[in-house]
């Protein structure tokens, strides 16, 4: 599929798709009343349907955009060593290394944060009930936060691929074949 529309707009269609996957979790009591008899699994309420679809769903584009991401870093290095004439994949594997922590560490301060806000109650004796502010507080956690910085960090992406379309000499180890499809599948 990457190859039919190049590996860029699938990833940028991808993350689209689960920020619209995501926005679905403000409709998490739809179906609430009904049930449906899943076959192998039983009778449930259209509501936990619907959550077991939609987490498929954004398990599939999770891992769509991904392992695309991951596509796009080993082009990065190879058109980057092609573009500068030396080898930098430390330092970009090394830039991603620090941001995969640094997000690692911002996302749970700032789910904690969110929580707290709207009074969130902690248990260690189990599932307590929580004021409608709390649990408004986790569809929050769950939705519109992530979706902001999807659409954030896609923000970045005219600049990559700008970037990536400038004219870059075929390095010897590679043939123009495999450079021109390379840049093609962006």
């Amino acid at each position: 599929v990457s190859r039919r529309f190049g590996k860029l707009r699938l990833f940028v269609t991808l993350c689209l798709v689960w920020c619209l996957i995501t926005l679905s979790w403000f409709g998490i009591d739809w179906g609430a009343g009904q049930t449906i008899d899943v076959p192998l699994v039983g009778t449930m309420t259209m509501k936990e349907f619907y959550v077991v679809l939609r987490g498929g769903a954004i398990g599939m584009t999770n891992a769509g955009f991904i392992m695309l991401v991951t596509a796009l870093f080993t082009d990065t290095i190879y058109l980057g060593e092609e573009a500068e004439g030396a080898a930098l994949e430390g330092s970009y594997a090394g830039l991603w290394s620090a941001s995969e922590k640094l997000a690692f560490a911002l996302g749970p301060v700032l789910a904690g944060a969110v929580l707290s806000l709207y009074g969130f109650q902690s248990s260690k004796s189990g599932p307590i009930a929580q004021s409608p502010e709390a649990l408004q507080g986790i569809l929050l956690n769950y939705s519109i936060i992530p979706i902001v910085i999807f659409l954030a960090s896609l923000s970045l992406v005219p600049p990559f691929a700008r970037s990536v379309k400038v004219p870059v000499k075929v390095a010897p180890a590679c043939s123009k074949e495999r450079h021109d499809r390379l840049v093609a599948d962006r």
